[in-house]
């Protein structure tokens, strides 16, 4: 439902319909089956944990945007920058740079620093870089790219160990097993559906972007008229028409990265201050 609802307009498709239905159905059944059942799939004892509870719901948060960035990267430096698939390649590789760095800078400071300070550190990192890139345009440059990618490794890298500690830090050890195997069915789930969201974000904003602009592409507009404008892009003949159609779509798609790369910044800003509701057992 979360991948097709855009393509197919939502609710307005039969075959949402029954996928919604379906995944309604399956969660009363499931909820039903841990309220009643004498063996349950885990016990929901586990969920009058407060700080088990906020892990869940951070470490699905955490899957949902933590590597959105790299879904949306390739295709924008390939597409849109230009970039060849090996050059591509190796700027990704610098998001493994990134998470070799932040996973020692960890295991430095995870035994002297409060979880939630290093936590926030982390999702600062992700933050900055989300929000550096929805400021990028086509002519982005390597460096920049490198840079902000290494950034986004060290922010998924810092944030998953005191995510971790501070999930299970009161959490009964009865409970360590079944809270473990739902605690990473949590970040897969939320991977999943941060991919769905974020390419349904994607493509409205194309869309929405390219009928904005396509209102501009009148034969009436003054700036279509005089310089080198009126001849690369001559709307009297179909060839001027496609060429200018075929740049307001580049246009539409960049500015569609730079919109989701804010909604991920924003999203991560937004969850930082909620480690503040974290208690922690005192240090023996």
């Amino acid at each position: 439902m979360l991948n097709r609802g855009q393509r197919l307009d939502w609710f307005d498709s039969p075959e949402i319909m029954i996928e919604a239905g379906l995944g309604v159905l399956a969660f009363y059944l499931f909820g039903l089956h841990l309220a009643m059942s004498r063996r349950p799939f885990f016990d929901i004892a586990i969920f009058r944990d407060r700080n088990y509870v906020f892990g869940l719901f951070m470490v699905f948060v955490h899957g949902a945007i933590i590597y959105l960035q790299m879904f949306l990267m390739p295709i924008l430096l390939q597409d849109l920058a230009g970039y060849g698939i090996q050059d591509v390649g190796r700027l990704l590789a610098w998001r493994a740079v990134g998470i070799f760095a932040g996973m020692l800078v960890v295991s430095q400071i995870s035994d002297r620093m409060d979880p939630r300070i290093v936590f926030a550190g982390g999702f600062v990192c992700v933050i900055s870089s989300a929000w550096a890139m929805s400021l990028w345009t086509m002519d982005v440059q390597a460096f920049d790219a490198g840079l902000w990618i290494m950034m986004n490794g060290m922010g998924s890298a810092v944030t998953y160990v005191p995510l971790s500690l501070m999930s299970f830090s009161t959490l009964p050890k009865r409970h360590l097993n079944e809270g473990m195997a739902l605690f990473y069915l949590g970040q897969t789930l939320g991977t999943a559906t941060g991919t769905a969201v974020i390419f349904n974000v994607l493509t409205r904003s194309m869309r929405v972007n390219h009928d904005a602009m396509s209102e501009l592409l009148t034969p009436y507009n003054e700036l279509f008229q005089h310089g080198a404008v009126s001849k690369i892009w001559n709307l009297a003949n179909q060839s001027g028409l496609a060429a200018a159609d075929a740049e307001i779509a580049r246009q539409a798609a960049m500015i569609a990265y730079n919109n989701s790369f804010y909604f991920i910044a924003l999203t991560a800003l937004f969850l930082v201050p909620l480690a503040a509701f974290v208690k922690l057992p005192k240090r023996q």
